[in-house]
Protein backbone atom coordinates (compact mmCIF):
# COMPACT_ATOMS: atom_id res chain seq x y z
CA UNK A 1 0.00 0.00 0.00
CA UNK A 2 1.46 3.62 -0.59
CA UNK A 3 2.69 5.33 1.92
CA UNK A 4 -0.63 7.67 3.20
CA UNK A 5 1.44 10.29 4.06
CA UNK A 6 2.81 11.37 1.20
CA UNK A 7 2.09 14.18 -0.74
CA UNK A 8 0.26 13.90 -4.08
CA UNK A 9 2.52 15.41 -7.21
CA UNK A 10 0.66 18.50 -8.88
CA UNK A 11 1.52 16.81 -12.19
CA UNK A 12 0.24 13.04 -11.36
CA UNK A 13 -2.76 15.07 -10.28
CA UNK A 14 -3.49 16.48 -13.18
CA UNK A 15 -2.21 13.51 -15.05
CA UNK A 16 -5.63 11.41 -13.39
CA UNK A 17 -7.81 14.45 -13.73
CA UNK A 18 -7.46 14.43 -17.49
CA UNK A 19 -8.15 10.63 -17.76
CA UNK A 20 -11.10 11.07 -16.12
CA UNK A 21 -12.60 14.30 -16.96
CA UNK A 22 -14.93 14.92 -20.52
CA UNK A 23 -17.60 16.90 -22.45
CA UNK A 24 -20.30 14.94 -19.98
CA UNK A 25 -18.26 15.85 -16.38
CA UNK A 26 -16.11 18.23 -16.92
CA UNK A 27 -18.74 21.02 -15.75
CA UNK A 28 -17.85 19.46 -11.89
CA UNK A 29 -14.31 20.57 -11.86
CA UNK A 30 -14.43 23.76 -9.56
CA UNK A 31 -16.20 27.23 -9.63
CA UNK A 32 -17.02 29.71 -12.25
CA UNK A 33 -15.51 33.04 -13.26
CA UNK A 34 -18.15 36.03 -13.04
CA UNK A 35 -18.21 38.94 -15.58
CA UNK A 36 -16.93 41.46 -12.51
CA UNK A 37 -14.18 38.81 -11.33
CA UNK A 38 -12.61 38.35 -14.68
CA UNK A 39 -12.72 42.96 -15.69
CA UNK A 40 -10.38 42.55 -11.94
CA UNK A 41 -8.02 39.85 -13.61
CA UNK A 42 -8.26 42.13 -16.75
CA UNK A 43 -6.81 45.08 -14.79
CA UNK A 44 -4.08 43.84 -13.93
CA UNK A 45 -4.80 42.95 -10.07
CA UNK A 46 -3.43 40.25 -8.69
CA UNK A 47 -6.61 37.73 -7.49
CA UNK A 48 -5.75 34.44 -6.16
CA UNK A 49 -9.56 32.99 -5.23
CA UNK A 50 -10.27 29.81 -6.88
CA UNK A 51 -12.96 30.57 -8.91
CA UNK A 52 -9.53 32.97 -10.78
CA UNK A 53 -7.66 31.52 -13.38
CA UNK A 54 -4.56 32.05 -11.42
CA UNK A 55 -6.55 30.73 -7.70
CA UNK A 56 -7.24 27.62 -8.91
CA UNK A 57 -3.55 25.99 -9.36
CA UNK A 58 -1.44 24.80 -6.97
CA UNK A 59 1.18 26.92 -5.89
CA UNK A 60 3.12 24.74 -2.82
CA UNK A 61 1.68 24.40 0.63
CA UNK A 62 3.00 27.50 2.01
CA UNK A 63 1.53 30.40 -0.18
CA UNK A 64 -1.89 28.00 -0.66
CA UNK A 65 -1.94 28.17 2.85
CA UNK A 66 -1.79 31.69 2.99
CA UNK A 67 -4.12 32.35 0.29
CA UNK A 68 -6.51 30.77 1.99
CA UNK A 69 -6.19 31.80 5.28
CA UNK A 70 -6.39 35.32 3.90
CA UNK A 71 -9.60 34.49 1.92
CA UNK A 72 -11.34 34.10 5.38
CA UNK A 73 -12.37 37.59 6.55
CA UNK A 74 -11.41 37.40 10.57
CA UNK A 75 -13.88 40.49 10.95
CA UNK A 76 -16.64 39.26 9.87
CA UNK A 77 -16.20 36.06 11.30
CA UNK A 78 -14.97 36.97 14.61
CA UNK A 79 -19.13 38.45 14.99
CA UNK A 80 -20.97 35.65 17.18
CA UNK A 81 -23.41 36.47 19.88
CA UNK A 82 -23.55 33.52 22.28
CA UNK A 83 -27.05 34.36 23.65
CA UNK A 84 -27.45 31.06 25.25
CA UNK A 85 -24.96 28.64 22.87
CA UNK A 86 -22.35 27.26 24.77
CA UNK A 87 -19.55 26.66 22.72
CA UNK A 88 -16.98 23.56 23.88
CA UNK A 89 -13.88 25.20 24.64
CA UNK A 90 -12.08 22.26 24.74
CA UNK A 91 -13.23 21.28 20.80
CA UNK A 92 -11.88 25.34 20.23
CA UNK A 93 -8.29 24.52 21.73
CA UNK A 94 -8.47 21.58 19.31
CA UNK A 95 -9.28 22.87 16.55
CA UNK A 96 -6.64 25.49 17.15
CA UNK A 97 -3.95 22.82 17.62
CA UNK A 98 -4.53 22.18 14.36
CA UNK A 99 -4.14 25.38 13.25
CA UNK A 100 -0.88 26.01 14.59
CA UNK A 101 0.65 22.57 13.59
CA UNK A 102 -0.13 23.70 9.99
CA UNK A 103 1.52 27.20 10.41
CA UNK A 104 4.72 26.07 11.57
CA UNK A 105 4.85 23.17 9.12
CA UNK A 106 4.24 26.08 6.24
CA UNK A 107 7.11 28.24 8.04
CA UNK A 108 9.69 25.13 7.74
CA UNK A 109 9.04 25.50 3.98
CA UNK A 110 8.44 28.85 3.62
CA UNK A 111 11.26 31.14 2.48
CA UNK A 112 9.26 34.60 0.77
CA UNK A 113 8.65 36.95 3.60
CA UNK A 114 5.53 37.94 2.07
CA UNK A 115 3.94 34.79 3.32
CA UNK A 116 6.38 34.36 6.47
CA UNK A 117 5.35 37.74 7.75
CA UNK A 118 1.53 37.05 7.62
CA UNK A 119 1.62 33.18 8.62
CA UNK A 120 4.35 34.38 12.03
CA UNK A 121 1.41 36.69 13.08
CA UNK A 122 -1.04 34.65 12.08
CA UNK A 123 -3.64 33.92 15.30
CA UNK A 124 -5.79 31.23 14.91
CA UNK A 125 -7.75 31.52 17.38
CA UNK A 126 -10.92 32.57 15.62
CA UNK A 127 -11.39 30.79 12.75
CA UNK A 128 -11.23 28.18 15.17
CA UNK A 129 -14.25 29.47 17.10
CA UNK A 130 -15.61 29.39 13.78
CA UNK A 131 -14.87 26.28 12.68
CA UNK A 132 -16.29 24.79 16.25
CA UNK A 133 -19.70 26.94 16.08
CA UNK A 134 -20.03 25.05 12.81
CA UNK A 135 -19.12 21.34 14.69
CA UNK A 136 -21.89 23.21 17.56
CA UNK A 137 -24.90 23.23 15.11
CA UNK A 138 -24.16 19.91 13.37
CA UNK A 139 -24.68 18.34 16.60
CA UNK A 140 -27.40 20.02 17.71
CA UNK A 141 -29.88 17.39 17.76
CA UNK A 142 -27.69 15.02 19.81
CA UNK A 143 -28.24 12.17 17.23
CA UNK A 144 -25.21 9.86 17.13
CA UNK A 145 -23.38 10.78 13.57
CA UNK A 146 -20.40 8.11 11.90
CA UNK A 147 -20.62 8.84 8.63
CA UNK A 148 -19.75 12.79 7.47
CA UNK A 149 -19.53 13.88 3.88
CA UNK A 150 -17.66 17.41 3.43
CA UNK A 151 -18.49 18.70 0.14
CA UNK A 152 -16.47 21.41 -0.83
CA UNK A 153 -13.89 21.38 1.91
CA UNK A 154 -11.68 24.42 1.68
CA UNK A 155 -9.18 24.27 4.16
CA UNK A 156 -10.23 21.15 5.62
CA UNK A 157 -11.11 22.35 8.55
CA UNK A 158 -14.06 20.56 9.07
CA UNK A 159 -12.28 17.60 9.81
CA UNK A 160 -9.69 18.85 12.11
CA UNK A 161 -12.33 17.80 15.19
CA UNK A 162 -14.59 15.54 13.28
CA UNK A 163 -11.55 13.14 12.44
CA UNK A 164 -9.64 13.33 16.28
CA UNK A 165 -12.39 11.10 17.66
CA UNK A 166 -13.16 7.58 17.30
CA UNK A 167 -15.42 5.61 14.99
CA UNK A 168 -15.93 8.19 12.34
CA UNK A 169 -15.88 7.87 8.79
CA UNK A 170 -14.93 11.44 7.36
CA UNK A 171 -15.19 12.00 3.24
CA UNK A 172 -13.85 15.19 2.03
CA UNK A 173 -14.90 15.99 -1.59
CA UNK A 174 -13.33 18.78 -3.74
CA UNK A 175 -12.68 19.88 -7.34
CA UNK A 176 -10.54 23.21 -7.58
CA UNK A 177 -6.83 21.37 -7.84
CA UNK A 178 -5.50 24.51 -5.14
CA UNK A 179 -8.07 23.40 -2.77
CA UNK A 180 -7.60 19.81 -3.38
CA UNK A 181 -3.76 19.56 -3.01
CA UNK A 182 -3.75 22.00 -0.04
CA UNK A 183 -6.57 19.40 1.20
CA UNK A 184 -4.29 16.64 1.12
CA UNK A 185 -1.06 18.41 2.04
CA UNK A 186 -3.26 19.02 5.42
CA UNK A 187 -4.68 15.60 5.94
CA UNK A 188 -1.32 13.85 5.67
CA UNK A 189 -0.04 16.28 8.35
CA UNK A 190 -3.27 15.82 10.74
CA UNK A 191 -4.19 12.28 10.30
CA UNK A 192 -1.79 10.49 8.02
CA UNK A 193 -2.95 6.51 9.69
CA UNK A 194 -6.20 7.93 8.48
CA UNK A 195 -5.88 9.36 5.23
CA UNK A 196 -7.43 7.22 1.96
CA UNK A 197 -6.68 9.47 -0.40
CA UNK A 198 -7.80 8.62 -4.45
CA UNK A 199 -5.36 10.08 -6.36
CA UNK A 200 -2.88 7.22 -4.59
CA UNK A 201 -4.61 4.88 -5.78
CA UNK A 202 -7.88 4.92 -7.61
CA UNK A 203 -8.62 1.21 -8.39
CA UNK A 204 -8.68 1.18 -4.52
CA UNK A 205 -12.14 2.82 -4.52
CA UNK A 206 -13.87 0.97 -6.19
CA UNK A 207 -13.09 -2.00 -4.35
CA UNK A 208 -16.57 -3.90 -3.10
CA UNK A 209 -16.76 -2.78 1.07
CA UNK A 210 -13.78 -0.09 0.70
CA UNK A 211 -16.40 2.13 2.46
CA UNK A 212 -16.96 -0.04 5.25
CA UNK A 213 -13.46 0.63 7.57
CA UNK A 214 -14.14 2.75 10.27
CA UNK A 215 -11.65 5.85 11.99
CA UNK A 216 -10.94 6.85 8.42
CA UNK A 217 -10.37 9.91 6.26
CA UNK A 218 -11.46 9.57 2.47
CA UNK A 219 -10.15 12.29 0.31
CA UNK A 220 -11.89 12.21 -3.53
CA UNK A 221 -12.73 14.48 -6.00
CA UNK A 222 -16.12 16.12 -6.65
CA UNK A 223 -16.91 13.92 -10.12
CA UNK A 224 -16.03 10.95 -8.22
CA UNK A 225 -18.95 11.27 -5.87
CA UNK A 226 -20.47 8.60 -8.17
CA UNK A 227 -18.24 5.93 -6.17
CA UNK A 228 -19.91 6.99 -3.10
CA UNK A 229 -22.27 3.78 -1.47
CA UNK A 230 -26.05 4.08 -1.47
CA UNK A 231 -28.04 5.50 1.78
CA UNK A 232 -24.48 5.38 3.63
CA UNK A 233 -24.04 8.93 5.53
CA UNK A 234 -25.50 10.68 8.65
CA UNK A 235 -24.68 14.15 7.73
CA UNK A 236 -23.37 16.15 4.81
CA UNK A 237 -21.93 19.53 5.74
CA UNK A 238 -21.46 22.37 2.65
CA UNK A 239 -20.02 25.59 4.14
CA UNK A 240 -20.14 28.44 1.72
CA UNK A 241 -20.12 26.49 -1.68
CA UNK A 242 -23.78 25.76 -2.65
CA UNK A 243 -24.35 29.27 -3.88
CA UNK A 244 -20.84 29.42 -5.44
CA UNK A 245 -20.97 26.51 -8.17
CA UNK A 246 -22.99 26.25 -11.55
CA UNK A 247 -26.54 25.26 -11.98
CA UNK A 248 -25.64 22.14 -13.77
CA UNK A 249 -23.21 21.16 -10.78
CA UNK A 250 -25.86 22.03 -8.04
CA UNK A 251 -28.75 19.73 -9.67
CA UNK A 252 -25.90 17.10 -10.12
CA UNK A 253 -24.71 17.20 -6.24
CA UNK A 254 -28.17 17.40 -4.77
CA UNK A 255 -29.31 14.47 -6.91
CA UNK A 256 -26.01 12.51 -5.27
CA UNK A 257 -26.92 13.69 -1.84
CA UNK A 258 -30.76 12.29 -1.84
CA UNK A 259 -28.79 8.83 -3.43
CA UNK A 260 -26.16 8.74 -0.26
CA UNK A 261 -27.70 10.04 2.58
CA UNK A 262 -29.55 7.61 4.83
CA UNK A 263 -32.99 8.11 5.75
CA UNK A 264 -33.45 10.76 8.79
CA UNK A 265 -29.90 11.66 7.70
CA UNK A 266 -28.91 15.56 8.03
CA UNK A 267 -27.23 18.32 5.77
CA UNK A 268 -25.78 20.89 7.32
CA UNK A 269 -25.43 24.18 5.39
CA UNK A 270 -24.45 27.69 5.98
CA UNK A 271 -23.22 30.31 3.54
CA UNK A 272 -24.99 33.84 2.94
CA UNK A 273 -29.11 32.86 2.04
CA UNK A 274 -29.40 35.92 0.07
CA UNK A 275 -26.37 35.61 -1.66
CA UNK A 276 -26.41 34.13 -5.14
CA UNK A 277 -23.69 34.92 -7.49
CA UNK A 278 -23.37 31.78 -9.73
CA UNK A 279 -27.04 30.61 -10.02
CA UNK A 280 -30.17 32.09 -9.56
CA UNK A 281 -31.91 28.90 -7.80
CA UNK A 282 -33.59 28.79 -4.59
CA UNK A 283 -31.63 26.01 -2.97
CA UNK A 284 -34.05 25.48 0.03
CA UNK A 285 -37.08 25.23 -2.20
CA UNK A 286 -35.11 22.37 -4.27
CA UNK A 287 -34.30 20.63 -1.16
CA UNK A 288 -37.82 20.85 -0.18
CA UNK A 289 -39.00 18.95 -3.28
CA UNK A 290 -36.24 16.58 -2.90
CA UNK A 291 -37.79 14.81 0.80
CA UNK A 292 -35.85 17.55 3.02
CA UNK A 293 -37.27 19.37 5.57
CA UNK A 294 -35.84 22.30 7.20
CA UNK A 295 -35.31 21.32 11.17
CA UNK A 296 -33.08 24.14 12.25
CA UNK A 297 -31.87 27.29 11.26
CA UNK A 298 -29.57 30.54 13.11
CA UNK A 299 -32.21 33.26 13.45
CA UNK A 300 -29.81 35.69 14.43
CA UNK A 301 -29.01 38.46 12.15
CA UNK A 302 -26.36 37.90 9.70
CA UNK A 303 -24.19 40.17 9.17
CA UNK A 304 -24.28 41.98 12.25
CA UNK A 305 -24.21 38.61 14.69
CA UNK A 306 -22.56 35.64 12.43
CA UNK A 307 -21.33 35.20 9.17
CA UNK A 308 -23.30 32.22 7.08
CA UNK A 309 -26.89 31.32 8.42
CA UNK A 310 -25.97 27.53 9.82
CA UNK A 311 -29.57 25.19 8.69
CA UNK A 312 -29.94 21.79 9.11
CA UNK A 313 -31.90 20.01 7.05
CA UNK A 314 -33.63 16.39 7.30
CA UNK A 315 -33.84 14.01 4.96
CA UNK A 316 -37.15 12.13 5.03
CA UNK A 317 -37.96 10.90 1.45
CA UNK A 318 -41.26 11.99 0.78
CA UNK A 319 -42.40 13.71 -2.86
CA UNK A 320 -43.56 17.37 -2.39
CA UNK A 321 -43.30 18.07 -5.90
CA UNK A 322 -47.09 17.84 -5.93
CA UNK A 323 -46.90 20.89 -3.93
CA UNK A 324 -45.47 23.15 -6.61
CA UNK A 325 -47.51 22.09 -9.67
CA UNK A 326 -49.28 25.37 -11.44
CA UNK A 327 -52.62 24.45 -10.37
CA UNK A 328 -51.49 24.39 -7.18
CA UNK A 329 -49.34 26.94 -7.41
CA UNK A 330 -52.38 29.71 -8.78
CA UNK A 331 -54.85 28.13 -5.69
CA UNK A 332 -52.18 29.47 -3.17
CA UNK A 333 -51.64 32.72 -4.77
CA UNK A 334 -55.36 33.53 -4.40
CA UNK A 335 -55.94 31.81 -1.21
CA UNK A 336 -53.15 32.32 1.39
CA UNK A 337 -54.38 29.33 3.57
CA UNK A 338 -54.04 26.91 0.84
CA UNK A 339 -52.64 24.63 1.48
CA UNK A 340 -53.09 23.12 5.10
CA UNK A 341 -49.50 22.15 5.52
CA UNK A 342 -48.04 25.92 4.16
CA UNK A 343 -45.76 25.85 7.05
CA UNK A 344 -43.41 23.14 5.35
CA UNK A 345 -43.58 25.26 2.16
CA UNK A 346 -41.13 28.13 4.06
CA UNK A 347 -37.97 28.15 2.65
CA UNK A 348 -37.27 30.70 5.90
CA UNK A 349 -36.13 33.70 3.89
CA UNK A 350 -35.70 32.19 0.04
CA UNK A 351 -39.50 32.62 -0.95
CA UNK A 352 -41.36 29.99 -2.75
Amino acid sequence: MKNQAEIIDVNIFREISKSELNKTNRFLTGWLETKWQKSQIDEGKEYTRPWTEKGRFYAGFCETLYHVLNWYKLWKIVRFKHIGWNIDEKVVSNIKDKFNLLIKAALDDCEDSRYRGFLEKYEPQIISHYTAIDYKFQNITGKDISNILDFGSGIGRQAFHWCSQAGINFVSVDATESLYLLQNKVYSLLFPDKLREYFYEPQRFLQDNFFASRDTLYHLPTWRLDLLPDKYFDMITCVQVLQEISKETLHYVLSQFRRIIKKGGFLYIRDNEFWTPTHKIRVGRELFKQGWELVFRYTGEEGKDIEGVPRLWVYTGADNNKYFSHKKRIKRAFFPTYPLRANLLKDYGLPI
